[in-house]
């Protein structure tokens, strides 16, 4: 057994049956079969830091602990969840008092709990600074702004619009009104944001009211640093509805707006940077036929 391993990659298919220095392992990333599984890692490595990315292969019912784990050293997560009930189980079966940075990517059909998460929040004390979120299809403005009410510490925000392009986005009007920062909103949605991204189907008209919520922003101590606007082309097919989509001859008309403050604007062509260029994660999924260990 490597005794001066800490980082620890698994490839699909990988068992965590393995003979591991757990206690000295410090990152952990991957695949494993279910949720319940990561669970039991955490149990096994109280020093671990961070988890960069994590997916699941088996879709399962899941029987959500008794009692929560609590684990004091986990600041990273990165969380690829499939089945329905994944979203309810992890934020049930974890307290995490030392999470500042946390990824949640879901597909359709994944139920979003804003309850569940406020009652994790609650029961973790933690001071989240980072939050990157990539719902599947069908999320909703609703569903946006329940979440991101909860999490007023936010300095860095991340939101992939998954939508078709014919579907109602969720950053819309509504959300970007309840950013905005000014005498007449005394408590703005995420009051301590210094940079947001959003990525993907962005819809066309949002702008003018990006330009609204940035220009409230621009004064210390709660000045705006920067937005990134990476911006994906509409699906192909009869139901697709490109004018419906932000171009990015529109998006860079932020750019211009803002171009006497502070406020760095990136605009990313569709088909040009993949993954988050605000955020990118500290090590990237890849496939191994073994787990990659490193020292």
């Amino acid at each position: 057994m490597a005794t001066s391993l800490r980082h620890v990659w698994l490839g699909p298919g990988t068992t965590t049956c393995l003979l591991l220095p757990w206690m000295a392992l410090e990152s952990w990333g991957g695949e494993q079969a279910s949720p319940e599984d990561f669970v039991d890692v955490l149990t096994k490595c109280p020093n671990l830091s961070e988890c960069t990315s994590m997916k699941f292969f088996e879709y399962s019912s899941l029987t959500t602990p008794a009692t929560p784990l609590h684990h004091q050293r986990l600041h990273t997560l990165a969380i690829s969840l499939v089945s329905p009930n994944e979203f309810h189980y992890f934020f049930n079966s974890l307290v995490l008092p030392g999470l500042l940075d946390l990824r949640i990517s879901t597909r359709r059909g994944t139920i979003w709990s804003p309850q569940d998460f406020s009652h994790f929040l609650d029961r973790s004390s933690c001071i989240l600074r980072r939050l990157v979120l990539s719902p599947g299809t069908g999320f909703s403005a609703i569903n946006l702004i329940d979440i991101i009410s909860l999490v007023p510490s936010l300095t860095e925000f991340e939101f992939v619009e998954n939508r078709y392009s014919d579907e109602a986005a969720a950053v819309n009007h509504a959300v970007l009104h309840g950013l905005i920062r000014g005498a007449a909103a005394a408590a703005p949605l995420l009051p301590n944001l210094q940079t947001l991204s959003l990525i993907g189907r962005l819809a066309r008209d949002l702008p003018a009211a990006l330009i609204a919520v940035l220009r409230s922003r621009t004064q210390p101590p709660y000045a705006f640093r920067a937005l990134f606007l990476q911006l994906h082309a509409a699906e192909e097919g009869a139901d697709a509805e490109p004018a419906n989509v932000l171009s990015a001859a529109d998006a860079r008309t932020v750019q211009l707006a803002l171009a006497d403050t502070a406020i760095a604007v990136t605009v990313c062509e569709a088909g040009g940077t993949q993954g988050s260029a605000a955020f990118p994660p500290t090590l990237k999924m890849g496939y191994h036929a073994r787990p990659v260990l490193r020292a």
